[in-house]
């Protein structure tokens, strides 16, 4: 689905949590202001917000149920996009120059 950008978006994160489904995570919090994300580590140790749909929890920690990639993009108001899924008020989305990461839902329309 195409969509343009309405409000500007910086990434946050340089250097996010990514792992194959599978991986073994220890999950540290819940989001407040995105609720149905939650903060984990990783095994190579970086951290990052998983949606819960992609969690199998187990206590203190969580099994990756598909591969998964935190990588936010940024991205300018006026940019169309294509929105590959959404996932509690976000969307992995690619530009027009091919890259791809999460945006918040918020910042997209109907393009």
């Amino acid at each position: 689905m195409h969509m343009r950008v309405v409000h500007d978006y910086v990434a946050q994160y340089s250097d996010p949590i990514m792992g194959r489904a599978g991986a073994r995570l220890v999950v540290l919090r819940g989001d407040d202001e995105y609720p149905g994300w939650w903060w984990c580590r990783g095994p190579d140790d970086r951290e990052g917000w998983v949606p819960e749909a992609f969690l199998r929890r187990d206590g203190p920690t969580a099994i990756l149920l598909r591969d998964y990639d935190a990588h936010e993009l940024g991205v300018r108001a006026g940019q169309d996009v294509q929105v590959h899924e959404t996932v509690s008020a976000w969307a992995r989305v690619t530009d027009s120059a091919g890259r791809e990461g999460w945006i918040p839902t918020h910042c997209l329309t109907p393009g």
